[in-house]
């Protein structure tokens, strides 16, 4: 009796091994699956990482180059600014003074539309910054009257 216990002892001790063993292996490979999923997971947040930081880098640069154009904006709107002052204050001198006819209608000529020749200039064409056409001419011009410099952009100028 005593070697039959012992048998059925070692039988019970066996079954349990292999039922432990079975556990095991199941967990094992679920845990493997897991650590799987949470590599590629972590590999995906990398690359998206990386993304990102490209996508800043480029979004950097296109600030600085937003910013350069402002400058450059800001830098001509003082220039015409400036221009605009002086002939507001060339056109005070000059209709104080006592001048012939005839410099008064060369006067004339220069502020003429240079497309028309009927209507005053008004439109500042940049970026070469001539007063050289009224503001039904200048939808038609592709560059300056004046200089041929090709027309960018143009502002309409109050005198």
């Amino acid at each position: 009796m005593l070697e039959q216990n012992e048998r059925l002892k070692m039988a019970m001790q066996e079954q349990r091994r292999q039922q432990i063993g079975g556990l095991i292996k199941r967990y094992e490979w679920k845990g493997e699956l897991l650590v799987k999923e949470k590599e590629e997971e972590i590999a995906r947040a990398a690359n998206r990482n990386t993304e990102l930081q490209n996508l800043l880098k480029r979004m950097d640069a296109e600030n600085q180059t937003w910013q350069r154009v402002a400058k450059e904006n800001e830098a001509m709107i003082a220039s015409l600014n400036t221009s605009i002052q002086r002939l507001r204050e060339s056109s005070e001198n000059a209709a104080g003074d006592a001048e012939s006819c005839c410099c008064q209608v060369e006067e004339k000529r220069k502020t003429m539309c240079k497309c028309c020749n009927s209507r005053n200039s008004c439109v500042v064409i940049l970026p070469c910054r001539h007063l050289s056409s009224c503001k039904h001419c200048e939808v038609f011009l592709d560059s300056c009257p004046l200089c041929s410099m090709p027309k960018k952009a143009t502002i309409e100028a109050l005198i």
